[in-house]
């Protein structure tokens, strides 16, 4: 197999990739929008830490709440439907005021109480999923280019 046919397909399934990820993460920010305000209460919440490549880790809050409706109690974990990444002191802040037991205000599907978070998705995180689309598509274009080229080149060794 040549360099040119394997980095293409290399290049084409990462370019595949990226768009379904964009799909998923423009359409989780987008459905969230219609979602109605719900009180509910704490009952854990801890920080992840995970390495970056070009700063030195990024955040994440691991939240769990219950909500009671008239269908029944519901728990939740999402923190927030769109980019869930925190800066260190904004990871501190948060915990410290999700302690066990507070009333929040989460964010449910009205056709399906057990999807539920605590934030929205914004437009920045339609632009961001956007932006990974494009970039998706650069990617699957460059792809299907090198094996088209290394398709082209062996086509023309036959002629020879």
């Amino acid at each position: 197999m040549s360099s040119d046919l394997y980095g293409g397909t290399v290049m084409s399934i990462a370019g595949v990739c990226l768009c379904a990820l964009a799909i998923v993460r423009y359409w989780d920010a987008t459905i969230s929008e219609n979602w109605v305000e719900t009180r509910a209460e704490v009952v854990s919440a801890t920080i992840e830490s995970e390495p970056r490549v070009r700063s030195e880790h990024n955040y994440k809050l691991r939240i769990r709440y219950v909500f009671d409706l008239s269908q029944g109690r519901f728990e939740g974990d999402r923190f927030s439907m769109g980019n869930d990444a925190l800066t260190a002191s904004e990871a501190r802040a948060m915990l410290d005021a999700l302690r066990p037991g507070k009333a929040i205000t989460v964010f449910r599907d009205p056709q399906a109480p057990n999807r539920s978070a605590m934030l929205r998705g914004t437009p920045k995180d339609r632009r961001g999923a956007v932006i990974m689309g494009w970039a998706g598509v650069g990617f699957l274009a460059f792809g299907a280019w090198l094996i088209r080229r290394a398709s082209g080149s062996r086509h023309a060794d036959r002629l020879l």
